[in-house]
């Protein structure tokens, strides 16, 4: 991947599995990451930890943090769980993801680590995590990413900025496989991005991920064939123990009340599909709520028209752009998926 995608890619797209160590120099980023790979790396190829460690086991870890700017620099070192984005895409930029219920290994009660390093100008400088692994013996993996961000000042104030990279953290105890399951709950009518839109929330309640997923499904009236809104999503993933909402999109199409039905076929990279068919009830109450997400199209509108199509055009050249990254992340990732055998 070019220097100045990896710099957009920070700033506009989730990392889809385990992003490598980055480097860039455009803006202000101006720095890189890297693992120090230790000898229980159960792959020596791959750039992120992937560590095979005993129950209740200890083990530091180091990342060395490379500082091109001129003056010493200061980072916010953040150590995220891996969950499913709204897309259905595995993340690791957040901390404040609410764990799924099914999670038992939070990596915040496993790991401990700097909260700030400090790197001289032109230098680069190794910080430790320590890793203390759960008691219990475990089949599976619990992902994480190590997580870098800048220090800037901004109005006179330090902050962490939106430029930063994410190292993959993945800890296991034993290397079998896990059987694969995913589970559905709560259709209901919904406002998803500030419009109407049918969703049901995604599990994966295991502690596996789960790639090259395919969703092909539909919303239909009770007893109908007529399709009111489907998807159509291929090359998803799922990290371990999380659950997303998938949203049907109804493109600010009002929501009656009544009786509906979901019908959805999900798929993954090993050969596993899931079908279901549920029935929800929209009540009135609630188609109320969701179609006051509707702008009315009606009466003068007070923003200039110009800006409408500035608008407009932003967004067609977002669009463009993150169709190109995502592509690019998708071949650095090739053989991290391989890996997953998925």
């Amino acid at each position: 991947m070019k220097k100045r995608s990896y710099l957009f890619f920070g700033i506009l797209l989730a990392f889809l599995f385990f992003p490598l160590s980055a480097h860039a120099e455009t803006g202000n980023v101006q720095f890189s990451i890297q693992g120090v790979i230790p000898e229980n790396q159960i792959d020596k190829t791959q750039t992120y930890f992937d560590l095979k460690l005993q129950p209740g086991e200890k083990q530091e870890i180091k990342v060395a943090i490379h500082n091109d700017a001129t003056e010493a620099t200061d980072f916010i070192v953040n150590v995220n769980q891996a969950y499913t984005n709204s897309k259905g895409l595995i993340d690791y930029n957040s901390q404040d993801v609410t764990p799924d219920k099914s999670m038992q290994y939070q990596i915040k009660d496993i790991v401990t680590k700097p909260e700030k390093v400090s790197v001289p100008a032109n230098s680069s400088k190794e910080f430790a995590i320590q890793i203390t692994m759960p008691k219990e013996k475990f089949d599976g993996r619990i992902m994480a990413g190590i997580q870098v961000l800048k220090v800037v000042t901004v109005d006179g104030k330090e902050q962490p900025s939106q430029f930063g990279y994410v190292l993959g953290l993945q800890l296991r105890n034993i290397l079998s496989e896990v059987k694969r399951e995913v589970k559905i709950a709560d259709p209901k009518a919904a406002i998803s991005f500030g419009k109407t839109a049918f969703s049901v929330n995604i599990q994966n309640p295991t502690m596996d991920a789960i790639g090259k997923m395919t969703y092909t499904g539909k919303i239909t009236a009770a007893g109908k064939t007529e399709t009111l809104q489907k998807i159509e999503w291929e090359n998803r993933s799922m990290a371990p123990n999380s659950n997303f909402d998938l949203a049907f999109d109804m493109n600010d199409q009002e929501i009656k009340p009544g009786k509906y039905e979901l019908h959805l076929k999900i798929s993954d990279g090993k050969g596993n599909v899931w079908q279901f068919k549920e029935p929800f009830t929209v009540s009135s109450e609630r188609a109320k709520e969701v179609n006051s997400a509707i702008i009315p199209m009606g009466g003068k509108s007070q923003t200039p028209s110009w800006l409408y199509w500035l608008i407009g055009a932003l967004g067609a050249l977002l669009a463009l752009l993150m169709v190109r990254l995502i592509k690019s992340q998708r071949s650095q990732n090739k053989e991290i998926t391989k890996e997953l055998n998925v």
